[in-house]
């Protein structure tokens, strides 16, 4: 019975127990705000005050460092840690990358520990935090310089640490060392000079406690993102007292320290993210250089000052790393300063590419990010036009245009091997370079939704690192949705993310709560407060639960399981090659046919073939149907594909052509036929003039018992039929064979061809030979074209190896 608000016996609200109601009820709509705002931080616009709370989250609570994971570290007894080599993914909420380790643990490639020209010291900034390989300023340089550069950058690492670093590399060949410094380096570098010179290692016991501790300081507890917010919390520890006048000091003390850059030139820059630093030691160095204690250094110490270079939009929103666009101006800041320090006028002992200075080879990276930015500020996909548009403002002609397409179908067809394969983490470098390059094409995004899914389910946990790769999958799809509402893929993908209970039902790794579960607490606190509102206005009505919603409630709850993942069936398909109604004589040979049936209920087909003319004919097109049968013979697909196009050499009696498929199927699919259905052919010459034998270089060091030989077949210059300047198409045919008694699995090549005045160009890179398609055994021979835009007719060109497997 319901006491009536007239009685006079009726009690009073409790006024303190709905004050308090409503202070939880307003600090949870703030966690929720803050919590979105997370999510997109591009909504904050300009606000000052927003976007340093936001930080403040981001430092505290959010953001996943390197030097902390397990799987990126390990512990060094000389060093405290470095990276640990082979290939692990990075990922923050701003960026997801790919971290490739050589042997010495430093995130570059083999062959640059191999006599590098130009070594970099410095930590994160110089290391690439936030981009890929390609993108950050040492790879820019190199390509920009055509100089041997090793990434020798390590995340947290102070410049004490770097130049015991340099005493483990090969300086034979070294010309100048580049050293990129921080504010937080500070405390390390005196840190060394105060223990005599000596770093002072933490045991391998406190290491892992570090890394523990650090997965626990980012344990999530209800309203830790709106304390964070307020409490504005710094990415790096303030330097209190000292002065910018002994901070400089102390570095240049450092760097006298070090025997190996006695005799070494030194370029030196600091990176200074949002204009935010209060320790700018530029000025202090200068002045200390002009002083008889570093008069030494003062004739090999060159300052890069970036103060007008880096702008706001070149570091991240929230994390206080470069953008690829950041890494370029970096890069061309750095080339400036070599040249004026005399470091890149003396030849070379050997020259990776050629120099080209009429060409900025980093315009796709500043194309790449005008696309992000522009998709970041909508939130959806620039339009094709749109597209265009930014291709054609930054300088990008028609020619360009097609170069981008090609490198992004390049990345797609590597992207589609590995995750063919299950090599999740390679697919996504690769195909989100491919997206990159071209975001509105449904199938990358497609097949990049699917390799983050793949990684997701392959973790089998609910890691940080496993929910990024759910939700990554998850945006992508409805990505792919936007441009084509009726991809059905799409909709499968969506479907299996949420049937999906494993990164649900398993606790997380390392104890942080995805956003999802901070709205759905805030959201039961929320109803819990309600409750207690509700049962204090009417404190004789008992509060109820109806059996009926807990029973259908029950009924619907997944169950957990923890059945493993099986194994795929895989079953191999013959391939029938019907020549139609022409006469010609082809012989496939097929080297891998196989459909892989998976546990999910998808299938997938690889097939990998040699295509040879046997006939008398040159072959310059040819198409055909290909149809996918069932076990009765009966037609399940069909389309029309291209076995041979214009941009492929032609073929002549004898010649050999890879053919590489990749098919989603459906389960049923039991044999395949591909039935010519066009052809362009002309009359085989009565002879051949023989092929010219080439020279090469290698850019890689040589695998062990491997070589190839490469012939000229042909070369031409097409001078275009309206070009007032002189410019055309550069055409070269090149027969590549496998010499040696080792098949080879991959093999990539350039070319770089000289004009007049010697001016370069560099070809984008020729994959004669891709992972995915049909390897290149010992003995045959590979046809591979090299067609280029050139400005001029060319006088001479060199081919080089920059990758064999």
């Amino acid at each position: 019975m319901r006491v009536s608000p007239l009685n006079p016996t009726a009690k009073p609200p409790n006024l303190l127990l709905r004050a308090g109601a409503l202070s939880v009820i307003t600090l949870a709509v703030i966690e929720l705000v803050v919590a979105f705002l997370l999510a997109h931080p591009q909504l904050a616009g300009g606000s000052r005050f927003i976007l340093d709370g936001l930080r403040s989250v981001y430092a505290r609570e959010d953001w996943s460092v390197p030097q902390a994971d397990p799987d990126i570290v390990q512990y060094d007894p000389e060093l405290t840690y470095r990276l640990r080599p082979g290939s692990a993914p990075f990922a923050n909420r701003e960026f997801h990358t790919t971290l490739d380790i050589n042997r010495a643990g430093l995130r570059d490639d083999e062959a640059s520990l191999e006599g590098p020209e130009l070594i970099v010291l410095g930590d994160s900034y110089a290391m690439g935090w936030g981009v890929q390989q390609h993108q950050s300023f040492p790879e820019v340089l190199e390509q920009r310089s055509g100089l041997r550069v090793l990434n020798a950058a390590m995340s947290s690492y102070g410049t004490a640490r770097q130049v015991q670093l340099l005493d483990e590399l090969d300086i034979s060949r070294t010309r100048a060392v580049i050293i990129q410094y921080f504010q937080n380096d500070y405390t390390e570098n005196r840190a060394y000079l105060d223990n005599s010179y000596e770093l002072d290692i933490t045991s391998q016991a406190d290491f892992e406690n570090h890394l523990d501790a650090f997965q626990q300081q980012t344990d999530y507890w209800p309203l830790d993102y709106t304390r964070a917010f307020f409490d504005r919390s710094s990415f790096f520890p303030e330097l209190e007292g000292t002065t910018p006048q002994a901070v400089a000091d102390t570095l240049l003390e450092v760097l006298e320290s070090s025997e190996v850059l006695l005799d070494l030139p030194i370029i030196l820059l600091q990176v200074d993210p949002w204009a935010a630093l209060r320790f700018d030691i530029m000025d202090p160095v200068a002045e200390l250089l002009t002083t008889d204690e570093y008069a030494e250094l003062n004739g090999r110490l060159t300052l890069v000052r970036l103060d007008d270079v880096l702008k706001v939009e070149d570091f991240f929103v929230l994390d206080p790393h470069l953008r690829a666009g950041g890494h370029a101006k970096v890069a061309i800041a750095v080339e400036q300063a070599l040249a004026a320090a005399a470091v890149s006028e003396t030849p070379s002992a050997y020259k990776l590419t050629p120099p080209m200075p009429d060409r900025n080879p980093t315009t796709l990276d500043i194309y790449i990010e005008r696309v992000m930015a522009l998709k970041q500020e909508r939130r959806t996909t620039p339009t094709d036009e749109e597209l265009r548009t930014i291709a054609l403002d930054i300088g990008l002609d028609e020619a360009d245009l097609v170069a981008v397409e090609q490198a992004a179908e390049d990345h797609f067809v590597r992207g589609q091997g590995f995750l063919e394969h299950g090599r999740y983490s390679d697919a996504i470098a690769e195909l989100e370079e491919a997206v990159a390059l071209a975001p509105r094409r449904v199938e990358r995004l497609h097949a990049l939704a699917r390799a983050h899914s793949g990684r997701w389910l392959e973790r089998q946990d609910g890691s940080d690192r496993g929910r990024a790769d759910r939700d990554r999958a998850e945006t992508l799809a409805r990505e792919c949705l936007e441009i084509d509402p009726q991809h059905g893929p799409s909709f499968e993908v969506l479907n299996a993310l949420d049937n999906t209970p494993v990164a649900e039902l398993r606790p997380r790794a390392d104890g942080r709560r995805p956003m999802l579960a901070v709205a759905v607490g805030v959201m039961f606190l929320v109803l819990g407060v309600a409750v207690v509102l509700r049962t204090s206005d009417n404190t004789e009505q008992p509060a109820t639960v109806s059996s009926t919603a807990a029973s259908t409630a029950a009924s619907t709850a997944s169950e957990p399981t923890n059945e493993p993942v099986s194994e795929p069936r895989e079953l191999e398909i013959p391939v029938l090659l019907n020549p139609g109604s022409t006469n010609l004589e082809l012989l496939l040979d097929t080297r891998h046919s196989r459909l892989k049936i998976y546990n999910n209920g998808k299938s997938f087909w690889t097939l990998n073939a040699i295509l040879t003319q046997q006939g008398d004919t040159e072959l310059d097109t040819l198409a055909a149907r290909l149809e996918l049968l069932d076990a009765e013979d009966a037609v399940l697909v069909q389309e029309t594909i291209d076995l041979l196009n214009k941009a492929a050499p032609i073929l002549r009696p004898g010649d050999a052509h890879a053919l590489h498929l990749l098919r989603e199927t459906g389960n049923d699919f039991r044999q395949a036929r591909l039935v010519v259905t066009t052809v362009d052919q002309q009359p085989a010459a009565p002879s051949y003039a023989a092929a010219k034998p080439l020279e090469f270089d290698w850019q890689i060091t040589q695998p062990a018992d491997l070589d190839i030989t490469v012939r000229e077949r042909s070369s031409r210059f097409s001078e275009q039929v309206f070009s007032k300047d002189g410019s055309g198409y550069f055409d070269v045919v090149l027969e590549i064979e496998n010499t040696s008694q080792r098949t080879l699995r991959r093999l990539k090549i350039e070319a770089q061809i000289m004009g007049p005045e010697e001016r370069w160009t560099v070809t984008d890179p020729n994959h004669v030979v891709l992972t995915s398609g049909p390897a290149l055994r010992p003995g045959e021979t590979r046809l591979e074209r090299v067609l280029v835009k050139v400005d001029e007719r060319p006088e001479s060109y060199w081919i080089s190896v920059i990758d064999a497997q």
